[in-house]
């Protein structure tokens, strides 16, 4: 296992865009200074910091890396374009709306290297069960790929969103799967449309609840990696402790208060 690091802040170039799904975009970033990249955990996330163009004010933001740097030599990160709350006076989210309509290949950025306390455990050998919802795929996705590269741990791979039109990633895990014996995935819909009908995009129609996630996994002994709204969050929290999955086992990204996900709460 890659070790945490001291981290420095550094010039990064964008190579690219990527449209994920109709709200999250993929950025890549490779150094602008010509030195290597610093080695990063499936999991951990980079430090972004913006100034608005009236000079007021900086603001950082966290993104966790959704690829793995030794395939593309270069960092990946995957946003969601955050709107403003519906029926509230707070606007859209500034850093997301700016990397969606402003960053452009060729333009440079300043960014901590990568850091973060949620990452793979790559010296385990339990079975991994990846839980995600909405961009929360992710470090998931980063973490899949790490798992697909050793080959030997059992690993499933549990998504869910409201229909395909905002799922990020389908075609990259689907890869992993068809070659891999022991991979497996599932993906659940709460609004899918006609076009995820017809195409069979979807496993299952609805919320996440036990006994969706119950016909999906045999019991085991999981290594389980959560990630995604914090609504999301705190019932598949729930439902993982009903499953018999030790706490101790559940490792989860999120921004917030971590006992919020101890208190009931319905998905979103």
């Amino acid at each position: 296992m890659i070790e945490p690091q001291k981290t420095r802040w550094r010039h990064f170039n964008v190579l690219g865009k990527q449209a994920e799904s109709e709200i999250i975009t993929s950025f890549y970033f490779a150094p602008g200074d010509g030195e290597p990249l610093a080695p990063f955990i499936p999991g951990q996330f980079l430090t972004f910091r913006f100034q608005k163009p009236d000079g007021s004010e900086e603001v950082l933001r966290n993104y966790s890396l959704s690829a793995l740097s030794e395939h593309t030599r270069c960092y990946r990160i995957s946003v969601k374009r955050e709107p403003a709350p519906v029926g509230s006076d707070v606007p859209p989210g500034y850093a997301s709306n700016y990397l969606h309509d402003m960053v452009q290949v060729g333009d440079r950025l300043l960014i901590e290297e990568p850091r973060g306390r949620f990452f793979l455990d790559e010296a385990s050998t339990r079975p991994v069960l990846l839980l995600s919802g909405g961009v929360g795929a992710a470090p998931l996705v980063a973490m899949a790929h790490r798992l697909a590269e050793q080959g030997t741990r059992k690993t499933w791979f549990m998504h869910a969103c409201d229909n395909g039109r905002v799922h990020a990633f389908k075609d990259e895990i689907d890869d992993l799967v068809e070659c891999r014996e022991n991979f497996h995935r599932y993906y659940c819909y709460r609004a899918p449309d006609e076009i995820d009908r017809g195409n069979n995009a979807f496993d299952a129609e609805g919320l996440l609840d036990l006994d969706k996630m119950r016909s999906f996994l045999p019991i085991d002994q999981y290594e389980c990696y959560l990630c995604g709204p914090p609504a999301f969050m705190q019932a598949v929290f729930s439902l993982l402790i009903d499953l018999g999955v030790p706490q101790e086992q559940i490792r989860y990204e999120f921004f917030g208060p971590s006992t919020v996900l101890k208190t009931p709460q319905t998905q979103s």
